[in-house]
């Protein structure tokens, strides 16, 4: 009984690399390989210029500046965080005591200053 593995689940396992089985390149077929894996790795400046950054072995050249991984954001004004008093409404409540602002008995009511109207007698206030 035969079975077959697709996706090349069994070649897989036994391919040269998963073994290890590297063979090394004879010196003349390294100067003939043109593999883009082994160019060195180049950075070009502002004006023009390239720079080379890594040589032929995946080595960083000495002298030249490590990319950095996160660069800096430029500098934006930041929203306020707090919210700036109106100046078109003075005199705005600073705290209402009870539930929605209403008076209670056993809350001091010298907390509660959002008076809608100043009628004499009226117990009137403005919820927010």
């Amino acid at each position: 009984m035969s079975r077959v593995y697709s996706a090349s689940q069994y070649e897989k396992a036994y391919s040269p690399a998963r073994l290890g089985n590297w063979e090394a390149v004879p010196q003349e077929k390294k100067a003939q390989a043109a593999c883009p894996g082994n160019t060195p790795k180049v950075e070009k400046t502002a004006d023009g210029r390239t720079i080379t950054i890594v040589d032929e072995k995946g080595h960083i050249v000495r002298g030249s500046k490590k990319p950095a991984a996160f660069a800096a954001a430029p500098p934006v004004p930041a929203p306020p965080r707090w919210p700036q008093p109106n100046p078109t409404f003075k005199g705005t409540s600073v705290a209402t005591m009870g539930y929605k602002g209403i008076q209670t008995d056993y809350l001091p009511s010298s907390t509660v200053k959002v008076n809608t109207v100043e009628i004499p007698g009226c117990k009137e206030t403005f919820y927010q």
